[in-house]
């Protein structure tokens, strides 16, 4: 696809889930359920502010992958969380990148239902620089998210030296990034 075509097609997702988040306001305020409208102001100011710190940590081939993702993915979406004072990652970008895809594409791989499935991406910069993923629920083969993070753990070996936590019901694991 070309990189106007690409362009156009983000616009058009982002357009998509804001007029999403504005019916849903909408439709709450029409219903006189205040607490509602105060949780989804709530959690579209705590998305924005998370993209805006990802954006400032200067990986910006990372940003483009992160916030471009649930335009690209029909099962597996992502939420964002980043916490920690902001850092120059850009000496690091291409490599967050690899690492972040990687663990994805095991995700998605592992799916075992066509339902939409989500996973909370991470990233913190203090103590020490970590991207941590986080799945809850029952649509992903354990047994195959195993073998295929082994496999991309033999191309990327820092994918097991952080701790983690496989059972049927979650999958979670916490990536240390590499010094350069």
């Amino acid at each position: 696809m070309d990189e106007n075509k690409q362009t156009v097609e983000i616009i058009r997702y982002i357009r998509h889930e804001w007029l999403n988040q504005a019916q849903l306001l909408k439709s709450n305020l029409a219903l006189g359920r205040l607490e509602d409208v105060d949780r989804l102001i709530d959690d579209m100011v705590m998305k924005a502010r998370n993209e805006g710190r990802l954006t400032n940590l200067n990986a910006v081939k990372l940003a483009a992958f992160l916030l471009t993702y649930n335009s690209r993915s029909d099962s597996l979406r992502i939420d964002l969380d980043v916490t920690g004072p902001v850092h120059d990652l850009s000496h690091l970008d291409n490599w967050l990148v690899k690492v972040v895809s990687h663990v994805l594409e095991c995700y998605r791989k592992a799916l075992s239902y066509d339902e939409e499935e989500r996973v909370l991406v991470s990233i913190q910069t203090e103590p020490a620089l970590a991207v941590e993923f986080d799945w809850q629920g029952q649509g992903v083969s354990i047994d195959t998210f195993s073998h295929l993070l082994d496999a991309a753990a033999k191309r990327e070996p820092l994918l097991l030296e952080g701790e983690r936590v496989i059972r049927a019901d979650e999958i979670w694991l916490t990536v240390p990034c590499k010094k350069e």
